[in-house]
């Protein structure tokens, strides 16, 4: 499928490199390119493997704008397909001087690309409310234990720290921080609108049913003393549902 409608990139850096997306569709699209050399692997071989294994139904030839301000096709995957992509390269197998590189791209790369497209569409429910909501509560709670604590010398008989109002606020406002940053969250929404966030770690991905089949398919998807325990409990449903 082409997309004949000239769009005008986003530019994100990100490590040594820049990357590019693009809204299409109510969808964030990235071009390849960039994020393939921006690693450090052979764009040709790579492409290659884009348009010729499993997310060949999902690539898309985009026109826009390039960097010299000429109309170039770019070949582009969703955003929400890049984390499985990026589960695809191994470090162990990649040059000795990318390791790294692979690494951050796997634990970092979709966050920051989608970090820039919730900002640009202005749907601020993970930064500008679920997060800020869980920071406030959090800097609240810190506030509240620093004010508990001050009370309690002064029942003993001790004296406080002296400091102010502002610098109280600072200090919970800060382990609040500390505690939110350098996570990835999931955000879900409850009845009421209140939003929760839960901690999944930075290898995690998404699964549907129909990625997990693929995932355990692909010779370098699921990890082999991972199969074993796959059929045990495949057998075990099974079982279950025949004593039904």
């Amino acid at each position: 499928m082409t997309k004949t409608q000239v769009l005008v990139p986003s530019k994100i850096p990100f490590q040594s490199a820049t990357l590019l997306l693009v809204d299409y569709g109510e969808e964030p699209f990235v071009p390849m390119r960039p994020v393939v050399e921006g690693i450090g692997l052979n764009w040709k071989s790579q492409h290659a493997k884009l348009t010729s294994g499993r997310f060949a139904s999902t690539m898309v030839e985009i026109t826009m704008v390039a960097a010299d301000g000429r109309q170039r096709a770019m070949s582009c995957l969703p955003l929400r397909k890049l984390p499985g992509w990026l589960m695809t390269l191994h470090p162990a197998k990649v040059r000795a001087e990318i390791r790294s590189k692979v690494t951050a791209y796997q634990q970092e790369c979709d966050d920051v690309l989608w970090a820039h497209w919730v900002n640009q569409r202005g749907q601020h429910y993970a930064q500008e409310s679920a997060e800020p909501s869980l920071r406030k509560e959090s800097a609240d709670f810190t506030a509240d234990y620093l004010a508990d604590c001050r009370r309690a010398i002064r029942e003993t008989g001790g004296t406080p720290p002296a400091w102010s109002l502002a610098t109280e606020q600072k200090v919970a406002s800060g382990m609040a921080l500390m505690l939110l940053r350098n996570k990835r969250w999931l955000v879900t929404f409850g009845q009421s609108g209140d939003p929760h966030l839960q901690v999944v770690p930075h290898d995690a991905g998404i699964f549907t049913p129909e990625r997990m089949l693929s995932w355990i398919r692909e010779t370098d998807g699921a990890y082999q003393s991972f199969m074993p325990e796959l059929l045990s409990a495949i057998g075990d449903r099974l079982r279950a549902t025949e004593d039904q």
